[in-house]
Formats: structure tokens, C-alpha cells, sequence
């Protein structure tokens, strides 16, 4: 008895101080997606690279469209002439060039498009840290703000498989951090210098 009665003061001593250390462990959200949507870097490097690809692919459909014209200018010719010969050996080329030139392009593409990412999540993180250490909250946990969308599968099996099932709306810094990242000026203050406001 002596042994289940030590055990049992050891146990509400053990889960005491556990409250405890949990309650002085500040644990906060956040929706790294939507702070990415709203990044004005992210937003118009990622829509620069896009204008990029499109001109690239417009000027791969105008060359495809002139080697569709060639091919179609050897119709009704004697395809036994050196002339047809030559002229369907050049055309072949140039198509097989143009697909060469778009596998390079695509790897290229989404290596840069990779480095913007890359780049992004590095400058959030930093304010993330910055904001947390100035706040004294020592985790940050990302999650999905957004509704799910019942004709879109994808979405309910993300939200079904989301480590967060919830998180209180005050204990969330998305608006925060988004606001720190919202331009050059008020990302060089940082947080030290009048921050967002974490309510707790």
C-alpha cells in the first residue's frame, strides 16, 4: 500500500509539474502557404519566371508551326529527290532540337523556380524565429487555414491528414508574419521594433 500510495503522489507530482512546463511552452500556428501568396518577392519573382516560360513556349510554338509549314510545302513533291530528302532530313532536325531545347529548359525552370522557394521560406523563417524570440514562443506549427472544398478530394484528405486539428484563432500568427513581410521597410525593422501584436 505504502508503494501504490509513493506511486500515485509520484504521478500527481509528475503531471503537475507537466501542466506546468506545457503551460509556460508557448505553441502558436501558422499558414506558411497563405504567407507565401501574400509575399511581394514571392509573388513577383514567381510571376516573372512565368512570363519567362510563356515566352519561351510561344517562341517554341512559333518554330513548331514553321516547321509545320515546311513539312506540309513537301506534299505532292517527288519524295525520291534529294531536294525532299534534304529538306525532311533538316526538318526532323530542328524538331528533334526544339524538344532537346525544352527538356533543358524545363529542368532549368524548375531549379530557379526551386530557388525561389528556397529563398522565400529562408526570408520567412527568418522573421518567424525573429517574432518567436521576441515573443517567447518556442514552437510554431504549420497547418492549412484554408476551408475544404467538398468537391475537391485533395483538399479533404490534406485537412484529414493535417497534424492540426485545431488552433485557436489568437493563438495563430499568419496575420502577423505576413505583415513583417509585406515590405522592405518594415522587414528591416523587425520585431523589436513595434511587432504585431500576439494575443494571448
Amino acid at each position: 500500500m505504502r508503494i501504490m500510495a509513493g506511486f500515485i503522489c509520484w504521478c500527481v507530482v509528475f503531471v503537475g509539474s507537466l501542466g506546468s512546463t506545457l503551460g509556460q511552452t508557448p505553441i502558436v500556428a501558422i499558414d506558411m502557404g497563405a504567407v507565401f501568396e501574400s509575399h511581394p518577392l514571392f509573388v513577383s519573382q514567381l510571376e516573372t519566371l512565368k512570363q519567362e516560360i510563356r515566352q519561351f513556349e510561344e517562341d517554341q510554338n512559333r518554330q513548331r508551326e514553321a516547321l509545320q509549314g515546311k513539312f506540309q510545302s513537301l506534299r505532292g513533291q517527288d519524295a525520291s529527290t534529294e531536294i525532299y530528302r534534304q529538306t525532311e532530313a533538316d526538318i526532323a532536325s530542328q524538331a528533334a532540337n526544339l524538344d532537346v531545347q525544352k527538356r533543358l529548359r524545363s529542368k532549368e525552370y524548375a531549379q530557379k523556380e526551386a530557388k525561389i522557394y528556397f529563398d522565400i521560406y529562408t526570408d520567412v523563417s527568418s522573421k518567424v524565429t525573429a517574432y518567436c524570440q521576441h515573443h517567447g514562443i518556442t514552437t510554431v506549427i504549420h497547418y492549412n487555414s484554408r476551408p475544404v472544398d467538398l468537391n475537391n478530394p485533395a483538399t479533404i484528405m490534406e485537412r484529414i491528414g493535417s497534424n492540426v486539428v485545431y488552433a485557436r484563432p489568437d493563438w495563430e500568427i499568419t496575420a502577423a508574419i505576413k505583415q513583417l513581410c509585406s515590405g522592405p521597410a518594415q522587414a528591416a525593422r523587425g520585431p523589436s521594433s513595434a511587432p504585431p501584436t500576439l494575443n494571448r
